[in-house]
């Protein structure tokens, strides 16, 4: 049955969010081995195989001629020496058997959290993702206390996906596609992701990875590390001009080439019909913007005109911005660094974020920022001090979440997004 274009439905009625970790004794999921479990007829999934989904991804082979050597998710168009960074892979399957190993090649350190279905809902496989050091070809061992029918689901990052080892009466088939999202902005949606040693820290433990946790929404990590609408992750910029890695300001050309065709895969993101185009607050544009406060300042101007281009790609995914963090730095209140502060450049911009969202239709701004009532206070970061509620927050590097930070920060905008209307054609899929 058709809908109207104009109605709507709150989006937590489509949340499917992740139940918790599976009950013992379902399945176990082994520690990372250079070897496959023991099989009778073993056959090898390939990443290639068109078996498997890669919703949201941008999957580039690491070699062309060999395709053994596995396969990177170029999240953005983002370089490290020439070749794109290998951002988190999100594979999932749909699975007849009883037991089978993922394979990857890691790298000096990787992560990764093994998703399965249980009673009908998704679980995850371990409270927290598992890290490995051993650099090489790596088996996850994943075997069922029965036969099992379902999805597997794997975020990896860290590591080149290369498939699924197998006995040969297994059958894999492609996963129905999840609802979609795309992720975009700074550090929290970059798809390589943030690990910081010591500490609670994983690629693979970030806000995309609590958002599908939280939602079921499968997320285009489409972001890139310490940029902003006039930040490129190495300096204040006006133009698309790019620093030394490839990053640049939001909304550039090659980042909105990226989302419209021109990454490896060749289909934009919007053909996904994404329920949201979520864009992530930063901190880099405090002081950068030259931001006013008012409805004209130059904040205000080029996040109109950003959003206006999303809307033009897609007229019914609804957009969501939140605000910069209130992360407090060392620096006095009032400063780009300091406390949240009514005035300060950070404040400035948000006001500004407010003017440009309140002229797009079916978008809305998320205010963790305050400075009123921001999402958390304190100072210092990897638990001090202790009596700091940022410290619990961030870690080690002083400025970016741990994954207990990314899950607060992801469960705190999830419960904003679900009060949010979704187009309803669009909900079920028909737009």
């Amino acid at each position: 049955m058709s809908v109207s274009l104009g109605s709507t439905i709150k989006a937590a009625r489509l949340f499917q969010p992740v139940a918790g970790v599976v009950p013992s004794g379902f399945v176990t999921v082994g520690a990372y081995s250079g070897s496959p479990q023991s099989y009778t007829d073993l056959t090898t999934i390939m990443w290639d195989s068109g078996l498997l989904t890669a919703q949201g991804q941008q999957w580039e082979a690491v070699n062309l001629s060999d395709s053994t050597q596995g396969v990177r998710n170029a999240a953005s168009p983002r370089t490290s020496g020439g070749v794109h960074l290998s951002a988190v892979t999100e594979v999932e399957f749909l699975f007849t058997g009883g037991q089978c190993d993922i394979v990857f090649i890691g790298t000096s350190y990787y992560d990764a959290q093994v998703y399965v279905e249980y009673g009908g809902r998704t679980y995850k496989t371990s409270v927290l993702p598992v890290a490995g050091t051993t650099s090489g070809p790596r088996h996850i061992p994943i075997q069922f206390a029965a036969q099992y029918h379902g999805r597997i689901r794997v975020h990896v990052g860290g590591g080149v996906f290369v498939g699924v080892k197998c006995e040969q009466s297994a059958i894999i088939k492609p996963s129905p596609l999840r609802p979609f999202g795309i992720a975009d902005g700074g550090s929290g949606a970059d798809g390589v992701g943030v690990h910081q040693a010591p500490g609670t820290s994983f690629l693979t433990g970030g806000l995309c990875d609590y958002l599908f946790e939280r939602t079921g929404i499968v997320w285009a990590r489409r972001g890139q590390p310490d940029t902003g609408f006039f930040h490129n992750s190495n300096a204040a910029v006006t133009t698309d001009t790019a620093a030394t890695d490839g990053s640049t300001r939001w909304f550039s050309q090659s980042r909105k080439d990226w989302m419209t065709g021109s990454g490896p895969s060749g289909v934009s993101d919007f053909a996904g019909k994404p329920l949201f185009y979520l864009l992530d607050g930063t901190r880099q544009d405090g002081g950068n913007s030259g931001a006013t406060g008012l409805s004209t300042g130059p904040m205000a101007v080029r996040e109109l005109s950003c959003l206006q281009w999303i809307r033009q790609q897609d007229p019914l995914c609804t957009i969501a911005h939140v605000s910069p963090s209130p992360f407090t730095g060392a620096g006095a209140a009032g400063s780009a660094t300091g406390p949240p502060t009514a005035g300060n450049p950070h404040d400035l911009n948000r006001q500004e974020h407010q003017f440009a969202i309140g002229k797009v239709p079916r978008a809305a701004y998320i205010n963790s920022f305050g400075p009123t009532v921001p999402w958390f206070t304190g100072t210092g970061s990897a638990g001090s001090p202790n009596s700091s509620q940022q410290a619990v927050l961030i870690g080690a590097d002083g400025v970016h979440m741990t994954s207990y930070g990314y899950e607060f920060y992801a469960a705190r905008i999830a419960a904003e997004l679900g009060q949010l209307p979704i187009n309803t054609a669009r909900a079920r899929g028909q737009w």
